[in-house]
């Protein structure tokens, strides 16, 4: 049965209506995914020789201090990025099958999400260089072992926290609590994850430990999916009473403001929108890395992050646009509705937020002028040329979201595809190499000038831009309203 589930699943896949962009999605997933496995493999052999030759530390203890931690961010990045496959199994549900069976199916797939095997393309190289540094290698293989049983409880744990993120996020601030308390010497939890592994490495039968935890975690996801003979009702958050809220100060900009008013409340009802304004938030300290490494401290990641510190919610957003409306649009074209204050609605809302990202965002005046500089010249360029790129994207964007669903918004693949990969150039890599250029022949204070300029001029168009996006919508809302009744 199991097998049968599979095949129908890449019958689903195949006669999608929306294969094209399904493919192009998949196929660029799959460079990403070679890139990311590339640069753990070369970050563990690298990092393993910069351990040994510049620091003098010994690998296999740096390994087991960090090994704590490194679980418990995997954790927290399965909750922020992993797609259960939830959404697959649920037209299943109408069907003659044993409930037991899809909740196994869906449990069994998640063993191929790349957090399931991804990491081993960093632990791995790292184990053969111990190995051939002398480290015993039944050791080295038990905490090996250790490192996948713990990472497999994770993955079953993220079944059960996925509609609990108050849990969630109490454990993140509890290990960032005990990584300042690190920090300042006051309690060490790093001596803790040390005497811990390193004793599984020692006594590498003690892997067992971690396996049979990992039988437990399972069958705690097999049991808590199986109460839920809705699947996708079981992992939403439970809400006791309903209410409704308006902005009334909106409605007095009519048609659009009635659209803000709607994105705001999608965004503070719904987890998959929640996520969107966290990703917002976390972008906003992307700058910090300016200060970790002075690899960042070059005049061409200035302007990268000057992007991306004001554009987070602007692209997490936005390329979700009009995926996020999908439940509705068909309604939506039903009625006398102008894309013109559609698309407006979405351009002010992501501004807005580009702007607040700015204001917040002032602190970095205290590393260096230069930077918040620079972030001011990525915010107008974000507000006059990137977010009417973002809603020229969004007209070949038709993969419909599921809100009741646990979809996650961060880096979703269903957003991706050819076209908005090429709409990458005039977001990212033109203002990169403008920058880099009038850096080189100018200053760099004439660069960021030139970022800011093409940012008033892309504002100074938005009437003639917003035209031409009209009519795009207009043209693609047809394949929209088909791509959008498909359920996925």
């Amino acid at each position: 049965m199991l097998l049968k589930l599979v095949q129908l699943e890449l019958k689903s896949f195949f006669r999608s209506k929306s294969l094209g962009t399904n493919l192009g999605g998949k196929i660029l997933v799959f460079f990403l995914t070679l890139y990311i496995v590339a640069s753990l493999f070369t970050a563990a052999l690298g990092g393993y020789e910069i351990l040994k030759s510049k620091f003098h530390l010994d690998p296999l203890q740096v390994l087991c201090k960090s090994l704590l931690y490194f679980i418990a961010y995997d954790l927290f990045l399965r909750y922020m990025l992993q797609q259960l496959s939830i959404q697959n199994i649920k037209p299943f549900l109408e069907l003659n099958m044993k409930k037991k069976t899809l909740v196994q199916y869906t449990l069994l797939k998640s063993f191929g999400s790349f957090f399931c095997w991804g990491w081993l393309f960093f632990f791995l190289p790292y184990s053969v260089r111990l190995v051939m540094d002398g480290a015993n290698i039944w050791g080295v293989i038990g905490l090996n072992c250790c490192i996948i049983f713990l990472l497999l409880i994770n993955n079953f744990l993220n079944f059960i926290l996925n509609s609990k993120g108050n849990w969630v996020y109490s454990i993140a601030g509890t290990v960032t609590l005990l990584a300042v308390l690190d920090y300042f010497k006051i309690f060490s939890f790093l001596k803790i994850s040390e005497t811990i592994f390193y004793t599984v490495y020692q006594y590498a039968w003690l892997a067992i430990i971690p396996l049979v935890f990992a039988y437990i975690s399972f069958y705690l996801a097999y049991r808590f999916v199986l109460k839920s003979f809705y699947l996708d009702e079981g992992l939403e958050k439970k809400t006791i009473e309903g209410k409704t809220e308006n902005i009334a100060y909106l409605d007095r900009y009519g048609v659009v403001g009635t659209f803000i008013n709607n994105d705001i409340r999608l965004l503070k009802r719904n987890k998959l929108a929640k996520n969107i304004l966290y990703t917002g938030i976390i972008f906003l300290f992307y700058g910090l890395l300016f200060l970790s490494s002075d690899t960042y401290k070059s005049p061409y990641m200035m302007v990268f992050l000057g992007l991306f510190i004001t554009g987070g919610f602007q692209f997490s957003y936005g390329q979700n646009i009009p995926s996020l409306d999908s439940s509705y649009f068909p309604l939506m074209m039903t009625l006398n509705v102008p894309f013109k204050d559609y698309l407006n609605s979405k351009w002010m809302l992501m501004n807005i937020a580009t702007i607040i990202c700015l204001i917040l965002g002032s602190f970095y005046i205290y590393f260096s002028w230069t930077l918040y500089l620079s972030i001011i010249a990525g915010a107008i360029y974000n507000l006059g040329v990137n977010s009417q790129i973002i809603l020229l994207g969004g007209a070949f964007n038709k993969i419909p979201l599921d809100l009741n669903s646990n979809t996650k918004s961060l880096f979703n693949k269903n957003s991706f595809n050819i076209k908005s990969l090429l709409l990458l150039i005039p977001q990212l890599l033109i203002p990169i190499l403008i920058f880099g250029i009038g850096n080189h022949f100018l200053g760099i204070y004439v660069a960021i000038l030139l970022i800011a300029i093409i940012g008033v001029i892309g504002l100074l168009l938005k009437k003639r831009l917003f035209n031409y996006i009209e009519k795009l919508y207009k043209k693609e809302k047809y394949s929209m309203l088909i791509a959008f009744k498909q359920d996925k």
